[in-house]
């Protein structure tokens, strides 16, 4: 963190920014002597009187007083804070009433802004993100939390009452968890180099894919759902194995495939037995259960028109095209195979061709950028879902984001496409929380964590 925080492109933004406010002569200074250091105290010095919130009262507010510790020592650590007051005012609209403008000293310096952003990332990825190669000291704390997940299902699997598990949290809190579960973005770590020497020694933009704006945004959250089929499975004897699904930030989520192993290829569920191993939970002893689900042993519900096979597939695909509108270039990387996210151009459409005839192709366009494009066989019995992203982390790489994905080649497609077949469906419960529609099984069990950023 110190050698990013030396390179020259580090020291050039924080005096293009200081400029705009203090003078050459002031800037100079910092850190020069102890008149140049300022701490969190009320009048700045070291040892000075303790800094809270004007009517706080610290015996009843944990956080009425900041942090005495922290401190401007450098021109760099004045620029940063300058700059998370910038990030900070973005969310205070309502409290800010034009009181103070932090938007004018980045006029002009939008590049500079983008270093900041860096910078910022950096203390997130080696203080509890994915950290250094073969080291898990930034994120094993979360090892707690997911055990808890595993705890409850368990609890409710006992005969337990407790349909739902809300969890509420900070960026500190998801921000491990998400490495820990090496959910996407969160996949590689940083070399392990006690003295580095160039920008590829330490974790940077061009040789990884971590960005907290996408690992932990606003309302950064993790869900699980947990689903199970009544009844005794004739093979052991038990009780039919649960079957998880992982979401992040509400996009259905495949796990790291070198550890995790889906029920099906392509599918984004997971058996909990499988869930158990892979994310190494702690006193896991192995049932020796095949992590797949026989396509041959998938039971249908009890709906006559959904015990038909469909008669399409995604090979019914194999002529669609993804082109951006404006020239009809192809979309680099573009599979019919493949779910995505594609990643694409910012700001530029997408459309699709070669769409089977009567098949019918609805998009949605996010406000993040992102383009979801829906295929639907003519009976409905078969739904295909492609994404596009300017934020993709590469180009056809098969994260499963729509409800529609679990239905495979491998798996026998049913009408009641939005549920996987090998579930009795005996109901559905719906809870809306902070914006977010969330389905659940009556059967089952559904487990989520979200979190506010810090800033």
């Amino acid at each position: 963190m110190d050698f990013i925080e030396s390179l020259p492109e580090s020291k050039t933004v924080a005096n293009d920014l200081l400029k705009t406010i203090f003078t050459d002569d002031f800037i100079s200074k910092i850190g020069t002597d102890d008149a140049h250091i300022w701490y969190n105290t009320k009048d700045g010095t070291k040892k000075g009187e303790q800094n809270c919130a004007p009517g706080a009262d610290p015996a009843k507010d944990a956080d009425a007083c900041g942090e005495a510790s922290k401190k401007i020592k450098t021109q760099i650590d004045a620029a940063e804070y300058v700059y998370e007051l910038y990030i900070t005012q973005a969310d205070m609209i309502e409290e800010n009433n034009g009181t103070f403008d932090f938007t004018k000293y980045f006029a002009g310096h939008e590049q500079d802004a983008e270093w900041f952003v860096y910078l910022l990332d950096k203390d997130d990825f080696y203080e509890k993100g994915p950290g250094f190669e073969g080291h898990d000291d930034s994120y094993k704390n979360a090892q707690v939390l997911l055990d808890d997940f595993f705890k409850v299902i368990d609890q409710r699997v006992d005969g337990g009452s407790t349909a739902a598990t809300f969890r509420f949290g900070h960026a500190e809190t998801v921000v491990p968890f998400a490495a820990l579960l090496k959910l996407p973005g969160s996949t590689q770590q940083a070399p392990d180099v006690a003295q580095p020497k160039s920008i590829h020694d330490v974790f940077n933009y061009t040789d990884n894919i971590y960005r907290s704006d996408t690992v932990g945004p606003m309302t950064v959250n993790v869900q699980w759902d947990v689903v199970a089929r009544k009844g005794t499975d004739p093979k052991t004897g038990k009780a039919y194995t649960l079957l998880v699904r992982v979401l992040y930030n509400e996009k259905e989520t495949a796990l790291d495939g070198a550890q995790c192993v889906p029920v099906a290829k392509n599918s984004t569920w997971y058996k909990l037995s499988e869930l158990k191993r892979c994310l190494k939970a702690t006193g896991y002893v192995s049932t020796g259960e095949d992590p797949q689900i026989d396509p041959n042993d998938v039971p249908t519900p009890n709906n006559p028109d959904a015990n038909k096979p469909s008669q399409y597939g995604v090979d019914n695909l194999s002529a669609v095209t993804a082109n951006y509108a404006d020239n009809g270039a192809q979309v680099k990387g573009f599979d019919y195979r493949q779910h995505g996210p594609f990643a694409i151009e910012s700001g530029r459409s997408v459309k699709l061709q070669g769409v089977p005839d009567k098949w019918t192709a609805a998009k949605t366009d996010e406000s993040n950028g992102a383009q979801k494009f829906t295929v639907t066989s003519p009976d409905g019995s078969f739904s295909w879902t492609y994404e596009f992203s300017p934020n993709a982390g590469g180009a056809g790489k098969d994260n499963g984001t729509t409800g529609a994905q679990k239905t495979t080649a491998d798996v026998t497609t049913t009408k009641n496409a939005g549920t996987p077949s090998a579930l009795s469906k005996t109901g559905v419960n719906v809870a809306v929380m902070a914006g977010a529609l969330v389905v659940m099984m009556a059967v089952g069990l559904c487990l989520i964590m979200r979190a506010m950023r810090r800033d």
